[in-house]
């Protein structure tokens, strides 16, 4: 025992703490408090020491396992110092950025796009906005754990899912034991030498600490009654104690954790940024982290390493490094840039981790300007991005902004969207299916409010029946995202039932069970009815506790490249069917899925009461309206 406990203990313990059995009204000192003690008086009305609680707060701070704060939230720079931004060849970058077992990146001087998937960094926090964020490092006593799954899931056999399901179990203090089989392997096989170090839960590990000062101070409350008095302190283990359970009772479901984590369907907190600003990482380093999603969605690590700090001949020191920690260095020729950055907007908003994925970077988030620029165009059956918009200056060929072909930018083949891979029924190689040859100019940015019909950017209604809608383009450029609605009701759909919540879904060009039409992109949304439990003896009939939402997409063309990028992070949990899975959130996140062809595009919808689909599965067409929105309703 240190010197110092035994100082405080010793002088805890010559005051006995008697508190009133029936006052529950008094709070106590918030953390850190003025050292002291409690007089005899103080004693009996119940309140604690303030040495005690500054005690117990120290060692809460230097053991809590991992989280991401506003107060350590890197100084910005709202213009990128160093001239216009160069990014070098996605060849480059992946010679640089590969898979390791150390999660530090050594970069030589230049402008690097790093492409990524993102990782909730909350328990109870409400999905992000998109783009604007500032950089912040990731803490805790398990930091450099996480640091290290997020670099070495990058070129491993898991994905991002299952990474998540991990990320979200360390957030909660759980040890290896508490943790499922799955999670158990991917420690296994990814953290084989940080496991010892994973033996005991956080939140007991807390309780015995409490304990231990508790039971040299006669009369202090056991832990669970103090955890209400202990301010900033108490509530968070309190949401650690609640996330843990929650993961242990969801067990193997991921898509119901990722409904309880990012808060699917409830109104999310706008930021007060512009555009992303540049973090300065360390002196001469700059980053940011762009995306349109939220957790498990592509993004975009953009890295600027100047002359200044890669020639700086002697190593940084961590705290140089405003904390970012991991021995990070300057090294002559090159920097060496830890991988612990995580994006941070506000309180009420998930900070977002990230791993690397090894490919080219979203081309819409991949400039060096401001966010939310209209970088692509269609033409015929192929996505673009405008030339010199995303930050190349002119420069056509060589460059990481967009595809990684490193192609002039008006290569048809180089936005990688005729990958019919995507698709539901298995096939690989089919063509996108856009029929009309013209040119269709399309920003992605209105996918967010105001201004969204039915998915349409500043579209209008054109039509509207009991099983169809017709959207036009009014105003916008043709962007076609998907508003869809996170709950449902099953009376409204003709079925037996309460409300419904979706679970996952899927993308493709064609219905279920049907070929592929040219002009047609389905998604299959799932939805699970919440309490539905199938009894052993069914008496009457049983409503399902699956359904599964078939929406069509008429007079339209290829996948979004938000699509595409989103659909290839990862395989879907146990027991999901769909081939090319989309999560609860991403189906949520308002994702841009294809575009429009001409002035118009028809939606129509059906409701399967199965998750799995047979040639005979009865459909039954119902109102898209049901299943999706406009921003009149609030939403995001």
């Amino acid at each position: 025992m240190s010197g110092s406990r035994v100082r405080l203990l010793s002088a805890l313990a010559a005051v006995v703490l008697l508190p009133t059995a029936g006052d529950r009204s008094m709070a106590w000192p918030s953390l850190p408090g003025v050292p002291g003690v409690p007089t005899v008086k103080q004693a009996a009305k119940g309140v604690l020491s303030n040495e005690l609680l500054k005690e117990f707060g120290t060692w809460f701070n230097y053991n809590r396992p991992v989280y991401v704060s506003g107060n350590d939230v890197l100084p910005t720079v709202a213009t990128l110092p160093g001239g216009p931004w160069h990014p070098v060849s996605l060849a480059r970058e992946l010679e640089l950025v590969k898979p390791s077992h150390t999660p530090v990146v050594h970069l030589p001087p230049g402008d690097y796009n790093v492409a990524v998937v993102t990782y909730c960094m909350g328990h109870n926090n409400q999905g992000p906005w998109r783009n604007k964020f500032l950089l912040a490092p990731v803490k805790g006593a398990w930091a450099d754990i996480l640091d290290a799954l997020n670099y070495r899931a990058y070129g491993s056999p898991f994905a991002a899912p299952e990474i998540q399901g991990v990320s979200w179990a360390m957030q909660a203090g759980m040890s290896y034991d508490e943790m499922s089989p799955a999670q158990k392997h991917i420690v296994d096989v990814l953290l084989p030498d940080y496991k010892s170090r994973l033996h005991k839960d956080f939140y007991d590990s807390a309780r015995d600490e409490w304990n231990a000062l508790a039971s040299k101070v006669p009369g202090t409350p056991t832990f669970e009654a103090a955890l209400g008095r202990l301010g900033d302190v108490g509530t968070a283990l309190l949401a650690i104690e609640n996330a843990r359970e929650q993961i242990i009772s969801d067990g193997n479901n991921f898509n119901a954790m990722v409904a309880q984590f990012a808060h699917v369907g409830q109104l999310r907190p706008s930021d007060v940024l512009s555009s992303t600003p540049w973090s300065i990482v360390a002196p001469g380093v700059y980053a940011r982290l762009r995306t349109r999603g939220t957790l498990l969605t592509p993004g975009v690590l953009q890295i600027r390493i100047t002359a200044q700090a890669a020639y700086r001949s002697f190593e940084l020191a961590s705290t140089q490094l405003r904390g970012l920690g991991g021995g990070v260095a300057s090294l002559l020729g090159g920097f060496s840039l830890p991988w612990n950055l995580a994006g941070f907007l506000n309180n009420g908003t998930q900070p977002l981790s990230s791993s690397p994925i090894g490919g080219p970077p979203d081309p819409g988030q991949a400039g060096g300007g401001n966010d939310n620029q209209p970088n692509f165009y269609v033409v015929g059956s192929s996505w673009h991005s405008r030339s010199g918009s995303n930050g190349n200056n002119g420069n056509p060929h060589g460059s990481n902004n967009n595809n990684g072909n490193n192609n002039d930018d008006n290569d048809n083949n180089d936005n990688g969207n005729n990958n019919g891979g995507t698709t539901n029924n298995g096939g690989s190689g089919h063509p996108v299916n856009a029929t009309n040859p013209g040119s269709t100019s399309v920003d992605l940015s209105p996918c967010d409010p105001p201004g969204n019909t039915f998915g349409v950017a500043h579209g209008v209604v054109v039509a509207s029946t009991s099983t169809s809608l017709t959207v036009g383009r009014g105003t916008g450029g043709g962007t076609v995202c998907l508003l869809l609605r996170p709950y449902v009701q099953m009376s409204a759909l003709g079925l037996a039932g309460g409300t419904a919540s979706v679970s996952s879904g899927n993308a493709s060009y064609n219905l279920p069970n049907a070929p592929i039409v040219p002009g047609h992109v389905v998604i299959l949304a799932r939805y699970v009815v919440g309490g539905c439990l199938t009894p052993l003896v069914p008496k009457g009939p049983v409503p399902s506790c699956t359904i599964t939402a078939v929406i069509d997409f008429a007079g339209v063309g290829p996948f979004c490249p938000d699509l595409v990028h989103t659909i290839a992070l990862g395989k879907a949990p146990l027991g999901d069917p769909a081939s090319n899975w989309l999560s609860s959130a991403s189906l949520e996140n308002r994702l841009c899925i294809t575009t429009m062809l001409g002035p118009t595009l028809r939606i129509q919808a059906w409701v399967a009461a199965t998750k799995m689909f047979t040639p005979t599965t009865p459909l039954r067409a119902v109102d898209p309206q049901n299943f999706v929105y406009d921003d009149a309703w609030g939403h995001m």
